[in-house]
């Protein structure tokens, strides 16, 4: 049994926010003053997201990314990895990479191949303003844990902020380079009320100044993907550059709400369902419930509509 949308797409990956805390305060993510946490009592139980994550199997997902809020500093999170991996599905993990250090080993154990860590800049000083207060160095050094342990392929993802510059983008194809790592830029999406094209205006100026030899590589998402002096990189423009015809798949929020896209307002409660011992038949309609409301595209091109999402603490990048 497979997922299908009404415009032909199959449906094949599940995004997983298991949690909506963090330990950082990113500018673009949430507003300065922070977001009111999810209840303990209303954050889906690890059971709960592996009785989800069996039905979706059986309908023909094959794909899960584990996100959060910061996914490492939800207790217990370790042992639910295991779990997962016992699937024997094809999972990663997105992290910030401040506790990745202390976490690689334990990760490595619990089947966990592969890892992306959220990082943009390589800027010690633009790391904590953006951050509001992280510390570079710890994110570094959850990195060449991370890359000595064998997790591969080892992806940055680097939103480009308005500030970004292409001297910036030059340190994280260097960086790239000499650890063997994968980056890919992401264009900023506007939640927090402001926009740039800037994503797009680097890649075209280092198309015209560099030798990018395009390449397509099996697993790296959408986007389009460079070798560049030896280094691997990516840009992914989901505004201006959408990739909605070849869009995959569903999000399953921390509080059990399934969105058919970012950017959609039109979340089925499969917690609801869960929590009252639905059969695994009724919890299948609610995934055919979600893959009927999913949009041809998504909406950020309005303003006003991206204004109305919720923090993607919430929801999960």
């Amino acid at each position: 049994m497979k997922l299908i949308d009404k415009f032909g797409r199959t449906i094949d990956y599940l995004r997983i926010s298991v949690t909506d805390r963090c330990n950082l305060r990113c500018v673009y993510c949430m507003p300065e003053k922070g977001v009111e946490n999810i209840s303990h009592g209303e954050i889906l139980r690890y059971e709960e997201i592996l009785k989800i994550v069996d039905v979706a199997i059986s309908l023909g997902i094959k794909k899960f990314r584990i996100t959060g809020g910061e996914p490492l500093v939800r207790k217990g999170i370790v042992k639910f990895l295991s779990e997962l991996s016992q699937r024997k599905v094809d999972f990663s993990v997105t992290t910030n990479g401040i506790l990745l250090g202390d976490s690689a080993d334990d990760l490595k154990v619990a089947g966990v191949k592969r890892i992306n860590v959220s990082l943009d800049t390589l800027s010690e000083k633009k790391f904590s303003e953006i951050t509001r207060g992280g510390v570079l160095k710890k994110v570094i050094n959850g990195i060449v844990k991370a890359k000595s342990l064998g997790f591969e392929p080892l992806k940055i993802n680097a939103v480009v902020l308005p500030d970004t510059s292409e001297e910036d983008i030059k340190t994280f194809i260097e960086f790239a380079k000499t650890g063997g790592l994968v980056v890919r830029f992401i264009e900023h999406l506007p939640f927090t009320g402001y926009r740039t094209n800037k994503l797009v205006d680097i890649e075209k100026s280092f198309q015209k100044k560099y030798n990018l030899i395009p390449t397509n590589v099996e697993g790296f998402g959408p986007g389009r993907h460079y070798k560049i002096n030896g280094a691997t990189i990516g840009f992914i423009s989901a505004l201006s550059r959408p990739f909605c015809r070849k869009c995959n798949r569903l999000r399953l929020t921390s509080d059990g709400k399934l969105l058919p896209c970012l950017s959609s307002l039109d979340a089925v409660d499969v917690k609801k369902a869960v929590r009252n011992c639905a059969s695994d038949e009724e919890i299948k309609n609610l995934f055919f419930e979600a893959v009927k409301n999913k949009p041809e595209k998504h909406t950020f091109e309005n303003p006003r509509d991206c204004m109305n999402i919720k923090s993607m603490v919430g929801i999960g990048g």
